[in-house]
């Protein structure tokens, strides 16, 4: 498994949660599974940690505190 900070841990965790329930529960069982998602093109899926906050702006028009 590559090296990880704790930044890189939270965009793995959540390209493995965007790859679906399957995938996690994969993970789960297999913690080995989770190396899958260390991958540097999968950091993109960083956005995912930002989705309530920008969601509840969008909907409610004020800012999450």
């Amino acid at each position: 498994m590559l090296e990880q900070t704790a930044d890189h841990f939270l965009y793995a965790r959540c390209a493995c949660l965007l790859a679906g329930r399957e995938k996690v529960r994969e993970v789960l069982a297999e913690s080995e599974r989770f190396s899958e998602f260390v991958a540097p093109r999968l950091q993109s899926a960083e956005m995912l940690l930002y989705l309530a906050r920008t969601e509840y702006q969008r909907r409610t028009g004020e800012p999450m505190r």
